[in-house]
């Protein structure tokens, strides 16, 4: 590690020293002389563009922070501020935890979307598991997002109780109702998904297809999924490759849920172009506009036609990685199996590991 010849703390005072130093390292100010000189933190500005960050554990203190946020985003004095996003994005690195908690940031998020009338967006970063993957479905249809290189994580729920006998038996049932919660949830939004880009009919069937599934998964070990196993699964709806495919398919689905509709091109006579919807001036919500069947007909196609590119991409480029991880895996076998490393000396076996690991980065590198 990088640290290992940093001094290291001694004492508590010593380690909470450390750990404000490196708190206050990235606490950085960008200033804006438009307000005399005054400066705004970072994620001061990220918070002004209504964009959100879980990183890390879902905790009550995450939680408390996330819906106070989540709060002041709803209120009236924001959402007049001209020109601002239209749009709440959380973007999630979390390895999940309290259910309870979850639940509570689950629901917040729902209201969000219902007081604004704007999308509600969420991005897995890196991973997505237990409530990390349960969050994002709190997002609006089409909006559950995932980055390339991203994992979600999914598996029955744990719970924990201090206390007499009789308090176990109630968190049991505590539990039951949370995780009915859970799976409704769930399968609420991969039927929501299955019907709006697969064309499928909402029925009993299909939802009971849907819940066998899940409790196939759920309630045996830990089940890391990829992008497009999430894909798949219809527990995510895209994967951004880049910033400008991201925001094309954002603007497909906007126009999807009203936030623009078609209108004449004042640039290009006898043309159309995708026209803003207006915010009321004394609310300062987005009133959206009610599109004819037609026209949402054309915006559902250009969902599914950026989603079937973006489908081809992540099967290309997980195509790509799946000799690596195949060769890497094979390596460990070999120094599991042997012994073997960098610092015990190569046998044969190890050799011929580290040359398929070699070959499979090279022919990765020739196809990107």
């Amino acid at each position: 590690m990088f640290t290992d010849n940093l001094p290291q703390p001694t004492t508590l005072e010593e380690a909470e020293k450390a750990f404000t130093d490196a708190v206050n390292a990235y606490h950085i100010t960008i200033p804006d002389d438009s307000h005399g000189g005054r400066g705004f933190a970072l994620p001061s500005i990220m918070f002004k563009h209504r964009i959100l960050y879980l990183h890390g554990p879902v905790t009550q203190e995450a939680v408390q922070a996330l819906c106070m946020q989540l709060h002041y985003l709803c209120s009236e004095p924001v959402l007049k501020q001209p020109n601002r996003s239209r749009r709440i994005t959380l973007y999630v690195n979390s390895p999940g935890g309290l259910v309870g908690e979850g639940l509570t940031l689950f629901y917040y998020l729902r209201q969000a979307e219902e007081i604004t009338r704007e999308p509600v967006a969420t991005v897995i970063q890196t991973m997505g598991a237990s409530m990390g993957s349960f969050l994002p479905q709190a997002a609006t249809p089409g909006y559950r997002l995932m980055m390339p290189y991203s994992q979600m994580m999914i598996h029955s729920l744990s719970y924990g109780v201090q206390g007499k006998r009789e308090d176990h038996t109630r968190s049991v049932g505590q539990t039951r109702n949370m995780m009915a919660a859970m799976y409704e949830v769930y399968v609420d939004k991969m039927a929501e998904a299955r019907v709006l880009f697969g064309g499928k009919e909402d029925t009993p069937e299909l939802r009971g297809e849907i819940l066998r599934w899940l409790f196939e998964q759920m309630e045996d070990d830990d089940v890391f999924m990829s992008p497009l196993q999430t894909l798949d699964a219809d527990l995510t709806d895209f994967v951004v490759h880049s910033e400008a495919e991201q925001f094309e398919y954002y603007k497909a689905l906007d126009w999807y849920h009203g936030l623009y509709k078609e209108g004449p091109n004042p640039e290009e006579p006898g043309k159309t172009t995708l026209i803003r919807a207006e915010a009321d001036q004394q609310s300062g919500r987005v009133t959206p506009f009610e599109l004819s069947d037609a026209e949402k007909a054309r915006a559902l196609a250009e969902i599914k036609r950026l989603r079937k590119i973006n489908r081809e991409k992540t099967v290309a480029f997980e195509g790509r990685r799946a000799p690596i991880e195949a060769a890497l895996a094979a390596l460990d076998t070999v120094r599991i199996q042997e012994g073997t490393g960098t610092r015990k000396g190569n046998g044969p076996a190890y050799d011929t590991a580290i040359e398929a690991f070699e070959a499979a980065l090279k022919g990765s590198s020739k196809k990107s």
